[in-house]
């Protein structure tokens, strides 16, 4: 009786630790600041994002995502929320 209690204890921590990292996705949102010129952007701009596995040259992982009318705030600065969804290098 001991030792299924003792299994019983140990799955549900396990569960409870193992769960929330199972909720991790692979979205993160981008902040920068974007200028038209020399200066800062304001207005709508559709920004392209895409990953590589290199520094240079060809490497992308993926496709290309577009975030379509992405507004740039006050002096410039965007955010984006970029989902590259399964996307492995």
């Amino acid at each position: 009786m001991k030792k299924l209690l003792r299994a019983i204890i140990c799955t549900s921590l396990l569960r409870t630790l193992v769960l929330p990292a199972l909720a991790q996705t692979t979205a993160f949102t981008y902040q920068g600041r974007l200028n038209d010129g020399v200066n800062p952007a304001n207005g709508k701009y559709d920004l392209t994002f895409a990953l590589f596995s290199v520094v240079s040259g060809a490497g992308q992982v993926g496709s290309i995502l577009t975030n379509a009318a992405t507004g740039a705030k006050e002096r410039g600065v965007v955010a984006a929320l970029i989902g590259l969804g399964r996307a492995r290098g």
